[in-house]
C-alpha cells in the first residue's frame, strides 16, 4: 500500500522537476518509478506462498506487466497516428 501511495506522490515530483529541475533528476525519478519499484513488487509479492503458487503468481505478474507495456506501446502508436506523424 505504501508503494502505491508513493507513486501518487511522484506525480507532483515529476511536475516540479519538469518545471524547475534538470533533465538528470527527471531520468532519476523515471528510473526509480519504473525500475526499482517494479523489481520490489516482483520479488516481494510471491514470498508468502509455496513453490507452485509462487510460480503461478510470478507468471501472472509477468503477464500483466507485459500486457501493460504492450497496451502502452499500442496507445502511444495510436496517439502518434492521430497526430499525423
Amino acid at each position: 500500500m505504501a508503494v502505491i501511495l508513493s507513486r501518487f506522490l511522484l506525480i507532483p515530483a515529476f511536475y516540479l522537476t519538469a518545471k524547475y529541475g534538470d533533465q538528470g533528476w527527471m531520468i532519476l525519478l523515471t528510473s526509480f518509478l519504473n525500475g526499482h519499484l517494479t523489481v520490489c513488487v516482483m520479488t516481494e509479492a510471491p514470498t508468502g506462498y509455496k513453490g507452485p503458487e509462487q510460480n503461478a503468481l510470478g507468471n501472472l505478474l509477468v503477464t500483466f506487466l507485459l500486457a501493460g507495456i504492450f497496451s502502452g506501446v499500442v496507445l502511444d502508436w495510436l496517439w502518434l497516428i492521430d497526430k499525423g506523424w
